[in-house]
């Protein structure tokens, strides 16, 4: 026989505060069963406060529970919610013998609350929402349907509370919508967000459990201004077209830097060029700065595999002469073991990891994962938002190729560490030499900031390496004091996909591409993005000049090759002009519409939109807009072959079988 006794105080909602529950509400203490519920021992509030007693002859380690029935005809269970100071309200197998004490009884209240502050960034400060704004809690089932809990509208000091009397899931998925009002145009929900005051509270409360969400004296604090994070003013932004300008701008960031170097990094190769790397950051390591590495290590080690899907395409999918067949494909196999070799990465990896200061995580996921989940321990925020991924979620890749130093300085864009990538002199114009890889000396372009938008950058960078078990760094006070705000500077914000929680490119860039009156220029090298297609058919329709420039048969993808000719017959019948770019592998992920700017890691593709890991910044200014149009978009069109209608058919020299992987697989799920 178990004899148990729990000292309880239950609260209700009053209409401005929580009260005692009415003396003479009914309490009792059950054994959950999977059969029939017992009733260990029943009670009366005095004072809001019950002492129970029970025991059960035929469970040794009973599964305890509290219910209430209060005089409105409601009544209260305690499954699924938790005591104010965390306790579950289902205590399964408890071997306690008491809960509370009569001094310090354990506390519930029975309704779930909010208590928020809601604020916005407008015109370069940050201000309460004005009161009247509509302010709703909801709850997300599995299946998509939505249940509004509570409702209230925000105080003039942007305040709200949210009660909830009834929860229709023991663990609900919850979170808040605001508006649209005050300078809310369209509403504003939670999901993708996370508490202003809290790096680690997430505004999508998965499987929640506890008893509420901030106090009165102590309010969470949510930001619902999209645009906070996506433009900040007064920063210094600077294109890096090519390997050259990047290895300059990366190696000078590199030694400059002080207090801590933060890359995150898709690819590191062992070649000469990303050894050459590894050393500048070792030098600032063994001199005292904090140095934080998160690479894909898997991916690059299976890079050269990319090599065997060539061999496949030709042999499988493409309608080729048997001598050119056999010449490709021999030409394959001469470099498969160069590329191989630099994928072998143990050695470079031995080498960083012995290295004083420097912490090396490896950010590679399974390429096919079931129910995903992250290592038990981290921070909920980070937790709740990767256990935000569909069931079943294929290649997931932080993909994402950043480097940002001191809090200060951030570099971001396309390109990897390789030789591919970066390298010390121009590549000249014309085919490679026939010893050199066919995508040796990849066109690319990255970008180089300054100013507040960095404090985005760092944060970005954050939560990935909590993610993947690293340290919870500080961020310098949180709001980055000392960063310079440039006076002739620019509006610059950080954009992202992170997968199951913020598809934010895929928005940015439809919408920009769905409201562009005059102009859009795009490179881009992997593209099977239906919604894209037809949002840049439809701009080119209405008059805007589309302009769009892909690889030519040099592209390492042969998938998204292959993809991107299947649309030019549409895209060129709209009017958008499709250019090739010739000799060399442009990876370019680059976009200009009207005034705005985009460059960033990102493709034109699900993956990028949905799956993976991506940053890309935006600059909202004519003025950089155009010199980027000057830098990169006009000279790569002049070099580059426009694609007529009357080429497309011999474009696609692949047979049935490549067209129906093409449309039923790349463009619908890739």
């Amino acid at each position: 026989m178990s004899t148990l006794t729990a000292h309880l105080r239950l609260e209700t909602w009053s209409g401005a505060d929580f009260a005692p529950v009415p003396d003479g509400t009914r309490v009792q203490l059950c054994d959950e069963d999977p059969l029939i519920d017992d009733i260990l021992a029943e009670g009366s509030t005095s004072g809001g406060r019950v002492s129970l007693t029970g025991a059960d002859p035929d469970d040794r380690h009973p599964d305890v529970y509290f219910t209430a029935a209060l005089p409105d005809g409601r009544t209260w269970d305690s499954r699924g919610r938790a005591a104010l100071d965390g306790a579950p309200g289902l205590l399964p197998d408890t071997p306690d013998r008491v809960l509370g004490t009569p001094a310090v009884p354990r506390v519930f209240r029975l309704e779930w609350f909010a208590f928020l502050r809601l604020v916005a960034f407008v015109d370069g400060a940050t201000r309460p929402l004005p009161g009247g704004v509509p302010v709703a809690l909801v709850e997300a089932d599995p299946f998509g349907v939505e249940r509004v809990l509570a409702t209230a509208r925000t105080h003039p000091d942007g305040r709200a509370v949210l009660v909830a009397a009834e929860l229709y899931e023991d663990a609900p998925d919850l979170f808040v919508r605001v508006g649209p009002g005050g300078p809310l145009r369209d509403a504003w929900d939670s999901r993708a967000a996370f508490a202003d005051d809290d790096a680690d509270q997430p505004g999508f409360l998965l499987d929640h459990a506890g008893p509420g969400l901030g106090s009165a004296q102590d309010p969470v604090v949510f930001d619902v201004m999209p645009e906070r994070r996506r433009v900040h003013g007064g920063c210094s932004a600077r294109p890096l077209i090519d390997g050259v300008a990047l290895l300059a701008a990366l190696e000078d960031a590199i030694a400059q830097a002080q207090l801590h170097i933060h890359l995150e990094m898709m690819l590191f190769f062992d070649d000469p060029m990303g050894r050459r790397v590894a050393e500048a950051l070792m030098a600032r390591a063994r001199a005292g700065v904090t140095v934080r590495l998160l690479v894909d290590w898997t991916t690059t080690r299976d890079i050269h595999q990319l090599v065997t899907a060539e061999k496949a395409w030709v042999r499988l999918f493409r309608t080729l002469p048997d001598d050119e067949a056999d010449r490709l494909v021999a030409w394959y196999d001469a470099h498969a073991p160069a590329e191989r070799a630099r994928g072998q990465v143990d050695d470079l990896i031995a080498t960083l990891e012995s290295t004083p200061n420097l912490t090396l995580l490896d950010s590679s996921f399974p390429k096919l994962q079931l129910d995903p989940r992250l290592p038990p321990g981290l921070p909920a925020a980070y937790r709740d938002l990767e256990q935000a991924l569909p069931l079943v979620t294929l290649a997931r890749v932080d993909h994402r190729k950043m480097l940002v130093v001191d809090g200060v300085r951030a570099l971001l864009g396309g390109q990897n560490i390789g030789a591919e990538y970066l390298y010390s002199d121009p590549v000249p114009d014309g085919p490679p030499p026939d010893d050199q890889r066919a995508w040796a000396g990849w066109h690319d372009a990255f970008i180089d900031l300054q100013g507040p938008v960095v404090a985005d950058c760092q944060r970005l960078f954050r939560e990935r390496w909590v993610a993947e078990g690293g340290d919870a760094f500080a961020l310098d006070g949180g709001e980055f004091p000392d960063l310079p705000v440039f006076d002739d500077g620019l509006p610059v914000g950080i954009l992202r996909t992170t997968p199951g929680a913020d598809h934010e490119i895929e928005r940015v860039l439809l919408g920009l591409f769905r409201g562009a009156r005059r102009r859009i220029d795009v490179a881009n090298p992997y593209f099977s993005s239906p919604d894209a297609l037809e949002a840049l058919c439809a701009a080119a329709r209405r008059g805007v000049t589309v302009r769009f420039v892909l690889p030519d048969h040099r592209n390492d993808s042969v998938d998204f090759h292959y993809a991107g000719r299947m649309a030019y017959g549409r895209m060129i019948a709209a009017g958008i002009e499709v250019f090739e770019y010739p000799h060399r592998m442009t990876h370019t992920k680059a976009f200009a519409v009207d005034d705005c700017a985009i460059i960033g890691s990102a493709n034109l593709n699900r993956t990028s939109f949905q799956r993976h890991y991506e940053v890309c910044a935006l600059v909202n200014d004519a003025a950089f807009t155009r010199a980027l149009r000057d830098a990169l978009f006009d000279p790569d069109t002049a070099k580059s072959r426009r694609i007529r209608a009357e080429d497309v058919e011999a474009l696609l020299d692949i047979n049935l079988a490549a067209k129906a992987w093409l449309s039923g697989v790349v463009w619908t799920q890739l």
